[in-house]
């Protein structure tokens, strides 16, 4: 029979496991009558229709208007037949208001392939502010799919709500039913939010599994429990919430799987089948024999490269830079890699073809390489139950004894640096025989984004001209790679003066010169000469020096206000040195300097020190910022905000010197 539970905190296998060793999936059980005969099956009897009053009597108004929309209905309900196929069922009530969410219903488009599976629409109803409800007809359209002979199994059903303004209400139900079980195996995997934007009068997620299958699932942020009962061979759990709260979200707020209420479902008790897929998707169709052109290539890039780190670096570097992101047209859909044959030809890939080849070349070149596929820490760093949610592909390298990430589809990053995205989240690491699962390390505490060396003076008019030197990793590095890499001088210089202009407004960049090492080996260097007016102010006797930090902090964005109702995202890795040397005209002595600052909480640290020595002054910043996953509890924003108010005010502190007389 089958069986629903919840599961335990996720365990992802760390060992090597064999993925031939791994068992198959269940085989589905005898097929169902509507399944062979391509027909819908039965599924209002696990989900019972909800019901709405259109007179919307009691409902205040001023509450759609306010979230935009007032969600009546939100009924959503995922099954699983005896032979593993799978129906799903939606039916969604919204009381609309706001421009943006009337705009999402002017045209409602459901395509879908009628050899595999149906999509029927039950109800596509408007009520209006006034007159009389309307039921709303599709456009359909038939059309072929790619390589399909002479077949138009293609189904386009187009819906146009009309006429929509705020205080109507829109009702669409439907049904979809594939008659095909999934690459994978028979498998239902779903998750669903019991909080959105918009709040809910009534939500209900129902999710029903047939013997011999099995549900597990997992409630994250919240304590709400199933209703469970059983239907013949079917188990059924069924969440249901009255009076949902909406949520003010912003770009301040953590991904919503890292914060909101939401429930994972999967009837998945492993991971093996997954790595049993992607195996055959990625690792096999590269060919298990090194073609002539990798091995080729692969002498080349070591030729002049004395130690295993160089060699991979020059391997990285190609797979980085001369293969640029994308796919033709026709492969776009293809979930196979492509071989290292194809890429060279056109010297094109997506993550998973460019990590493909850089594996290729590692192994020619004697190292330890395995491509790595995860889900990036944008949609979540909450793991989800055994399912195939990845979206990109890296590489995992053994150089010497030391692993070494790799991303060689995401921009120009220095060998060993990620986006943010890559960093905190566990990667299912494959070879040709096992997998295993690994965390993507944070990047070095040590490690700097940005690096920055003033050494000048200021002039009796208050400006400063000196030599600017700074160094860049990370995110900034790849971001001025590619825009300098490659390019003519003429171009580099113009971009650098942008670059350098937006990073410190008012001033004035001349003789530009920048090294970046084309293995990307170590962070991207600027060097130039750097002018700016009135760094220094008189007032009265004394004079005001205030340092031109890099990336001042101010109190706007989400500290402009002094609470949130949600949580706030704190960048997982961001840190910054600046340090200015500043000589100050003959005749000035120092007259008063703020004391050193250091300021830190859980997410965050800031150094600050600015003294004067004659008439040299010395300043020194350093700000980090290490949410490493982590965001702030909207119970805790206080603080934080106290910490940055605290920053914010060392960063405006000014030294205080004075004319004195010749004597």
């Amino acid at each position: 029979m089958s069986t629903l539970a919840p599961v335990a905190p996720l365990d992802f296998p760390s060992a090597p496991v064999r993925i031939d060793d791994v068992p198959r999936p269940t085989k589905p059980a005898r097929r169902l009558w509507r399944t062979l005969l391509n027909r819908p099956r039965p599924a209002r009897r696990f989900a019972p229709r909800l019901t709405f009053d259109p007179t919307l009597a009691g409902l205040d108004p001023a509450v759609a208007a306010h979230w935009g929309e007032l969600l009546l209905i939100e009924d959503v309900a995922s099954i699983l037949h005896r032979d593993g196929t799978v129906t799903w069922l939606r039916h969604i009530v919204a009381w609309l208001y706001g421009a943006e969410n009337l705009a999402d219903w002017d045209e409602i488009v459901r395509t879908y392939d009628s050899r595999k599976e149906v999509h029927r629409v039950l109800t596509a109803q408007l009520y209006p502010v006034e007159g009389k409800p309307r039921m709303i007809k599709p456009t359909v359209q038939q059309f072929a799919y790619a390589g399909a002979r002479g077949s138009r199994a293609g189904r386009s059903l187009q819906f146009n709500f009309h006429p929509l303004r705020p205080g109507v209400v829109v009702e669409f139900e439907e049904q979809y039913d594939e008659f095909v079980a999934d690459r994978a195996g028979p498998l239902l995997v779903n998750q669903f939010f019991l909080q959105t934007r918009a709040p809910c009068l009534r939500r209900r997620y129902t999710a029903a599994v047939a013997a011999p299958y099995e549900l597990h699932y997992r409630v994250h942020h919240s304590d709400v429990q199933p209703a469970l009962r059983r239907d013949k061979e079917y188990s059924i759990a069924a969440w249901e919430l009255s009076d949902a709260e909406g949520t003010e979200y912003d770009n301040w707020n953590p991904p919503p799987r890292d914060f909101l209420p939401w429930i994972d479902v999967s009837t998945a008790a492993e991971w093996g089948r997954f790595a049993r897929q992607l195996r055959q998707e990625l690792v096999r169709p590269a060919g298990s024999k090194t073609t002539a052109e990798t091995e080729r290539l692969a002498q080349e890039l070591t030729a002049d490269k004395p130690t295993p780190l160089a060699q991979a670096r020059s391997a990285y570097a190609y797979a980085a830079r001369s293969v640029r992101y994308g796919r033709p047209p026709a492969e776009h859909q293809a979930r196979n890699t492509r071989a290292a044959s194809q890429v060279f030809e056109d010297l094109r890939g997506d993550c998973k073809d460019k990590s493909s080849l850089l594996v290729q070349l590692l192994r020619q070149m004697g190292m330890q390489a395995e491509i790595a596929v995860l889900l990036t820490a944008d949609e979540g760093r909450t793991p989800f139950l055994p399912s195939a949610r990845f979206n990109h592909a890296i590489v995992r390298a053994t150089v010497e004894g030391v692993v070494h990430w790799l991303d060689p589809a995401s921009g120009l990053f220095t060998f060993g640096q990620l986006p943010e995205g890559d960093t905190g989240v566990a990667a299912m690491i494959l070879d040709g025989e096992t997998f295993a699962f690994d965390r993507v390390a944070f990047p070095d505490k040590e490690r700097f984004d940005t690096i920055r060396r003033w050494q000048g003076r200021i002039d009796e008019q208050g400006d400063f001209v000196g030599q600017l030197h700074a160094e860049y990793n990370g995110e900034s590095a790849a971001r001025l790679r590619q825009a300098l890499i490659d390019r003519t001088a003429e171009h580099c210089e113009r971009a650098l003066r942008s670059w350098l202009g937006n990073e410190h407004p008012g001033f004035e960049a001349d003789q530009l010169c920048y090294t970046a090492p084309d293995d990307l080996d170590g962070p991207l260097s600027v060097s130039c000469q750097m002018r700016a007016e009135r760094i220094a102010r008189r007032v009265q006797d004394a004079i005001l020096v205030q340092p031109p930090w890099y990336g001042a902090i101010d109190m706007n964005g989400p500290f402009a206000s002094p609470t949130r109702r949600q949580p706030l995202v704190v960048p997982a890795f961001y840190q910054t040195d600046e340090q200015f040397t500043i000589e100050l005209p003959p005749g000035t002595e120092p007259l008063a300097a703020p004391e050193p600052a250091a300021h830190a909480c859980d997410w965050a640290r800031y150094d600050c020190l600015l003294k004067a020595e004659g008439n040299t002054i010395r300043c020194r910043r350093r700000l980090r910022l290490a949410g490493r996953g982590a965001h702030v509890p909207a119970e805790r924003f206080n603080e934080f905000r106290r910490f940055w108010q605290l920053a914010y005010w060392s960063d405006t502190n000014p030294i205080v010197m004075k004319r004195v007389s010749a004597t």
